[in-house]
């Protein structure tokens, strides 16, 4: 039975068919214990306004690092060294190659 499905029976409501509903909302039933239910490759960051916590994961292989950094009220995170990097990051990362999270 999949995720989805379980979440479903359990009155979870879903919009479309994204792994991201299926992440959000299995984080809401379980919180981080959701790990040990997720099979293959991820890497995630989700805010907890209610905890005001940040959690991260990815998959037990872990093959690219991630790099993560907050500066000025904002979390980034990229799953690729950024270019240019000296100390992992960049002062001035280029936006359109990664993925930005910002935290309330």
């Amino acid at each position: 039975m999949s995720i989805r499905t379980v979440l479903k029976a359990g009155g979870a409501r879903f919009c479309g068919q994204s792994d991201t509903e299926v992440l959000l909302n299995l984080y809401l039933a379980e919180g981080t214990g959701m790990l040990s239910r997720l099979n293959g490759i991820f890497a995630f960051a989700l805010w907890d306004s209610d905890l005001q916590t940040l959690f991260l994961a990815r998959d037990a292989l872990a093959l690219r690092p991630d790099y993560v950094s907050y500066r000025i009220e904002r979390w980034r995170l990229w799953t690729i060294r950024p270019k240019n990097s000296r100390s992992g990051l960049r002062r001035r990362p280029d936006i359109s190659g990664c993925m930005v999270f910002n935290a309330p």
